[in-house]
């Protein structure tokens, strides 16, 4: 696998950032772009001298001269499929393209581009902390059945290389082996709180007992309502008896999204957070 010193982004959200952020400081040349000039600027204020914000015109002149490639977009296949024909159409012959996509296989986005570039394609799912990868330094690496050998172990290296700790996927599973634990963790968290439990209280159990710094309605708030949301669909077509959460439902009908719109399970100022005092009222609200 070809030596990575400069990595394109395709996508300035809260994932794009923390990602373009940690390898900026880790020496890499860092592109990052997005259709949103507000998501743009909020990324520009969090990662400061470490990437290049790039304009879409911008972004197309420098992807030719990325090593790796990480389509960041929302969790929504039409959208994603779009991102990997973007970049397929601009990107070097030999360019590692990589999604962190928390619910799609490989094997369902490879056709976006042309064959040549299969062996080149694989999933890297970073679990990023509060603070970023910093905080847990993760990332699960998953390949399909036409991804290079030699890419999964070049990547393995090269995140280790940068200090990020990977977990090898075996074969492809459509939820990792980190969100499949997640999953029950979570599904028993809204249960809980659907029944009357306060969040802070279930999270308190979580970060005390286990012990754990990020605990589960935090760690929903930090990943965002909506995308929970998303990741719950894709669970539930993949897993038809699956049933999505209603309070995630309604939260995400409200605009109570979690960090990103000041307000979740918990209400956000700035560094502060105090319990969201309106969840026990929505909750009443679904019986």
């Amino acid at each position: 696998m070809r030596e990575i010193r400069g990595v394109g982004i395709l996508g300035a959200g809260t994932l794009g950032r923390l990602v373009g952020k940690y390898m900026g400081e880790k020496g890499l040349t860092v592109y990052i772009t997005d259709t949103s000039e507000e998501a743009l600027h909020r990324a520009g204020e969090f990662i400061g001298n470490y990437a290049h914000l790039c304009e879409s015109g911008g972004f197309d002149e420098q992807l030719p001269n990325c090593d790796l490639v990480i389509e960041c977009t929302p969790e929504v296949p039409d959208v994603k499929m779009g991102a990997l024909r973007y970049i397929d159409g601009l990107a070097d012959a030999g360019a590692i393209i990589t999604t962190p996509t928390s619910s799609m296989v490989g094997s369902r986005l490879r056709g976006a581009m042309g064959e040549e570039r299969w062996p080149y394609f694989l999933n890297t799912h970073y679990l990023p902390g509060v603070k970023g990868l910093e905080e847990r330094p993760l990332v699960e690496i998953m390949g399909h059945d036409r991804t290079s050998p030699d890419v999964m172990e070049g990547m393995y290296g090269f995140f280790e290389g940068i200090g990020l700790i990977p977990i090898m996927v075996r074969g492809e599973r459509p939820f990792y082996i980190f969100n499949e634990v997640w999953f029950a963790i979570k599904d028993a968290t809204l249960r809980l709180i659907e029944e009357g439990q306060y969040v802070a209280e279930v999270d308190k159990a979580f970060r005390v007992g286990i012990p754990a710094p990020l605990p589960p309605c935090e760690a929903m708030d930090m990943v965002g309502l909506d995308t929970i949301r998303k990741v719950e669909q894709s669970k539930q077509m993949y897993t038809p008896e699956y049933q999505p959460s209603r309070l995630v439902e309604a939260m995400v009908d409200i605009s109570w999204l979690g960090r990103k719109t000041g307000k979740g399970f918990y209400v956000y100022d700035g560094p502060e957070k105090t319990p969201n005092s309106g969840i026990p009222e929505l909750v009443g609200t679904l019986k």
